[in-house]
């Protein structure tokens, strides 16, 4: 039976219908991912998600070899499966990721219908704005998978639709654990620039996003090191703060970007 009291599946969108329980556990566990719950790190077993979901050991633990296939998870013998943590390094590979990712926002050119459908969405991800915890938190998931979906190149549209997703599971993270918190995010606004086939307007937003992303991760690289939310100041927590701080340098360097970062 699914977990009713997890906050995740009282406010998320239900996975998408599938005959298939494998790609049924697959969209159930990453959803849960995303939602922080299971928490960053932390260490689940197969017997444990199967009796909180339901799907059956088969499909959970083909789930769990497709997300540790691309890094969401860690296998751990006789232990478990260990969540993708939330490190200074992973917050500086996210903002790696984006420098050189979002600049095809530029180029990216929306089909009449579908730049209708974003301008729709739009309207219902503004209306939610007052939304708080679960509901804004998947409302903007959402919207970033709206947004990324419209870039042309599938590859690229993949890569910056799954970073953008964990970026926003970090800042979860973060308020949770830190309380970094942050306003909703202009993602109505990023979706009507291109609809509207404003690129310089949507590289614009998209900068402005990741400069406030990074000014946060930068906050948490000064609580803790590895995984976020221990030991403030400690010597690890400075080297976080300076992989993050180089890593972006580096990044700006080889991915030229639209003015200075904010």
């Amino acid at each position: 039976m699914l977990d009713k009291d997890s906050p995740f599946t009282l406010a998320s969108p239900a996975p998408p219908r599938s005959d298939n329980l494998g790609d049924l556990a697959l969209a159930t566990l990453r959803t849960a991912v995303l939602a922080c719950d299971p928490a960053p790190g932390s260490i689940v077993t197969e017997s444990e998600l199967d009796a909180r979901f339901g799907l059956g050991l088969a499909p959970i633990r083909a789930a769990l070899a497709r997300l540790s296939a691309v890094g969401w998870i860690v296998a751990r013998p006789r232990r478990g499966w260990v969540v993708l943590p939330v490190t200074g390094q992973h917050l500086a590979d996210l903002l790696a990721a984006r420098r050189l990712l979002e600049p095809v926002l530029a180029e990216t050119i929306v089909p009449p219908e579908r730049a209708r459908e974003m301008q729709i969405q739009a309207d219902i991800y503004e209306a939610s704005a007052h939304r708080a915890g679960d509901a804004r938190h998947f409302a903007e998931l959402r919207a970033a998978t709206l947004c990324a979906g419209a870039v042309h190149q599938p590859r690229v549209r993949a890569w910056l639709g799954e970073t953008w997703e964990l970026s926003l599971r970090a800042d979860r993270h973060l308020a949770r654990r830190l309380s970094i918190t942050r306003p909703m995010l202009p993602l109505g606004a990023l979706a009507r620039a291109l609809a509207a086939g404003e690129g310089t307007r949507a590289l614009s937003l998209a900068e402005e996003m990741r400069g406030a992303f990074e000014k946060r991760a930068l906050a948490a690289a000064g609580f803790s090191d590895a995984p976020i939310g221990d030991v403030p100041g400690s010597a690890t927590a400075r080297s976080s703060a300076e992989t993050i701080h180089q890593d972006g340098l580096k990044a700006a360097g080889d991915q030229p970007t639209r003015g200075q970062d904010r």
